[in-house]
């Protein structure tokens, strides 16, 4: 049995475009079924989503499924935040919970391969410290002798 013509599976596929028989959670356009997409939980996840799968472009589906599970925690953890500024403290408990589910979205991005990088800051304190003895040499050689 052919396929008829004009049916999705003799079409070619052109990039952008979104496989109609995928479902829209898989093929990006829905993060949640049954939910108003457009609502601003649903938007941040969204966007955390993206900006992590742009950092592994070549992520496998199982990464996928992780990247997502942290991207859900990392919108929790901000609402928590909010909650925390709001209030002008976090309760003993709601800090706990905090803490525990920043832990957990780590691991999930270690998992994915997140890497902690040293931040640049300029010279070290050795640097300075020879560059500062550098320094009073050359004044030193330049001062006039007796």
């Amino acid at each position: 049995m052919e396929a008829a013509e004009n049916s999705p599976l003799n079409c070619p596929v052109v990039a952008g475009q979104k496989d109609p028989r995928k479902s829209r959670i898989t093929n990006g356009s829905a993060l949640l079924p049954g939910v108003d997409q457009r609502g601003a939980w649903v938007r941040r996840a969204k966007d955390v989503l993206s900006q992590h799968l742009a950092d592994k472009p070549d992520a496998t589906a199982a990464e996928q499924a992780i990247i997502r599970r942290a991207a859900v925690l990392i919108v929790e953890l901000e609402r928590l935040e909010r909650q925390f500024a709001l209030a002008g403290e976090a309760d003993a408990l709601t800090l706990d919970l905090y803490g525990r589910v920043a832990g957990n979205m780590r691991r999930l991005l270690e998992s994915v391969g997140l890497e902690r990088r040293a931040k640049v800051v300029g010279m070290s304190l050795g640097d300075l410290l020879r560059e500062d003895q550098r320094r009073e040499a050359a004044a030193r050689m330049q001062e006039p002798q007796p």
